[in-house]
């Protein structure tokens, strides 16, 4: 039976989870063009609130939260590979 996500989904979703369970940064590369396609995907299957912002090394911080005035759930560093 299959989840219905794909590949990079299931690798965002699994880099989310490490990062609530032991409180910490997770970092991974992925397959990407734009930090939208990446954006979408935690979107699809994160549901509350994202921001990200651009690190001096060309990879992204990325964090959500519960939403409101919660404080951040997780947070993950994203760099995009072509391969």
């Amino acid at each position: 039976m299959t989840s219905g996500k794909t590949a990079r989904q299931d690798e965002i979703s699994q880099a989310i989870d490490l990062s609530v369970h032991e409180n910490r940064i997770v970092y991974i590369e992925t397959q990407g063009e734009s930090i939208e396609d990446i954006m979408a995907d935690i979107a699809s299957v994160y549901e509350g609130d994202l921001d990200h912002a651009t690190e001096n090394d060309g990879s992204y911080d990325i964090w959500g939260w519960p939403g409101g005035d919660s404080e951040m759930e997780w947070r993950i560093n994203v760099t995009l590979t072509t391969e």
